[in-house]
């Protein structure tokens, strides 16, 4: 707002018969009365025209004041202080109030005062949809729950077993993959034999069960357990079977499980003189306890050098 001309703006604050000091407003009339009114006192009564200070056990009005504030709103003090003894200036929002004693005359700068805190406000309509922020980092790929490879083993020197021992517990699932030949001059199958844990009692397998197929035909049949365990490894002899290979692959689901009986499923093929064998084979190992050794028995002399067998666990 332009100070000059300057426009009055009255404002007549407080009401009539009222003198508007706050508590530091009376702090400052006291200090008023104890250096400029003869004496020391305090302010006792802060109503009517006139604030009275008791000095020396006399009353003695120490200032006198309107009982109206006609207030001064501009950027620069009002010309006549006697009209408008209380200025705003509105570049800072600061109050004065005109003040003369005996000797000089000022501008005294008001203490702001603090209201109470209203109520909270009605909460505002929602904004509208930001844009589209652009398209953040790619993360790292996780985990596709696939197969871990916990051991292999790659046969040499005539070996006629092929152990997998302190397996963890840690996987929900074991998956043996085969592939290999057994020594044996015999063109037929010779199926190596599964054993969990060096369980060498026949009476704790079921016996396998099997369905095989070639191009002439399916048949079906069982196996019986023997103390090297179940026979569940395709695995042809080397008669008529040049360079050829059986291949298994043995799934025993829940193997850490102390609940239930330890239940196995093989899918192989095998090539037996010239024909093609396809099967699936299924046993059961007969107790609850969690598999912690597998061994692989060839069933003519020893598997092939070069035979290999790869264990892993599902995660």
């Amino acid at each position: 707002m332009s100070s000059s001309p300057e426009v009055p703006k009255q404002f007549l604050s407080p009401p009539p018969n009222q003198i508007d000091l706050s508590p530091a407003g009376r702090q400052f009339l006291q200090q008023i009365a104890a250096g400029g009114g003869g004496g020391s006192g305090t302010v006792t009564d802060v109503s009517g025209t006139s604030p009275v200070a008791v000095v020396n056990g006399t009353t003695t009005p120490v200032v006198s004041l309107p009982t109206k504030f006609p207030t001064w709103y501009g950027t620069s003090p009002p010309a006549d202080p006697v009209q408008y003894p209380r200025w705003c200036n509105t570049a800072t929002m600061v109050d004065y109030l005109y003040y003369e004693d005996a000797d000089s005359t000022q501008w005294v700068q008001q203490p702001a005062q603090v209201g109470a805190q209203g109520p909270t406000g009605a909460t505002g309509a929602t904004g509208a949809t930001g844009a589209t922020g652009p398209k953040g980092d790619k993360g790292d790929p996780g985990s596709n729950g696939g197969y871990v490879q916990l051991a292999q083993v790659v046969c040499a020197g005539a070996q006629s077993v092929i152990t997998f021992s302190s397996i963890s517990g840690a996987y929900t699932s074991l998956k043996l993959i085969f592939g290999g030949r057994d020594t044996a001059t015999g063109s037929g199958d010779l199926s190596a034999s599964v054993k969990i844990n060096s369980d060498g009692t026949s009476g704790n397998y079921t016996s396998v069960t099997y369905l095989l197929g070639n191009s002439s035909g399916a048949t079906s049949g069982t196996i019986a357990a023997s103390s090297a365990g179940v026979a569940m490894i395709y695995c042809p002899g080397t008669s008529g079977n040049a360079n050829a290979v059986g291949i298994s692959e043995l799934l025993i689901p829940n193997y850490a499980n102390t609940v239930f009986y330890k239940q196995m499923m093989v899918s192989g093929s095998e090539t037996q003189g010239s024909s093609q064998f396809f099967a699936s084979r299924m046993a059961t190992w007969k107790s609850t306890a969690a598999i912690t050794r597998i061994d692989i028995t060839a069933a003519g002399t020893a598997f092939v050098n070069g035979s290999i067998a790869t264990l892993y666990g599902l995660t």
